[in-house]
């Protein structure tokens, strides 16, 4: 990141790829659906030419470097990132749209790799599963129906049928039939928290 810093100095941030370094061999439901499931494990590569960010599209927080007197004008929303056991990730994103709104550019950076460990814990459907159900969470956090108790009944019943889809297809489908519907599952029961 430091050449890039010297090359476009007027930038106030700058992303490079992220390569998962897995525990294992990853089993065969997360290679199936590798492009689906890629940026859950931090997975980042848009490409060998460099290029200005836009509000569609963002680096990932495991490989971003921003000035520190921009960060300071930033924060971080409290309500994302890891707190406690619980994750809504995507807290970079906000931020950074933010950045992209008040007209400080950020630059891809495709020769600043780094390798991203991904531990043996969190290649499985269990881990995958908390992170889309987080992603539920942070949809209510967004459409603004998380201060509403209880759950609406439209999502209840979204989640049922999805339930059902997805116990029927694991039974006799493969990882890319069943995986799509087990993280629609995941997603609504994420939704009703």
């Amino acid at each position: 990141h430091a050449r890039a810093v010297a090359r476009w100095p007027g930038a106030g941030f700058y992303g490079g790829a992220i390569r998962p370094l897995f525990a294992y061999d990853p089993p065969d439901w997360m290679t199936a659906n590798w492009q689906r499931i890629s940026g859950v494990y931090g997975a980042r590569d848009l490409g060998q030419m460099p290029f200005l960010f836009d509000d569609r599209c963002l680096p990932y927080s495991g490989n971003l470097v921003v000035h520190t007197h921009i960060m300071r004008r930033y924060p971080f929303d409290p309500r994302l990132g890891p707190r406690g056991t619980g994750r809504l990730g995507g807290e970079e994103t906000p931020v950074l749209r933010a950045m992209i709104a008040d007209r400080i550019r950020g630059w891809w950076v495709p020769d600043a790799a780094v390798q991203h460990l991904v531990p043996a814990e969190r290649m499985t459907l269990s881990y995958l599963g908390q992170i889309y159900a987080s992603r539920g969470a942070a949809r209510r956090l967004d459409d603004g129906s998380a201060h509403i108790p209880g759950v609406r009944p439209w999502i209840w019943a979204m989640a049922q049928q999805a339930e059902r889809a997805y116990r029927a297809s694991r039974a006799v489908d493969p990882p890319e039939i069943w995986l799509p519907l087990f993280l629609r599952v995941c997603v609504a029961r994420g939704r009703m928290r």
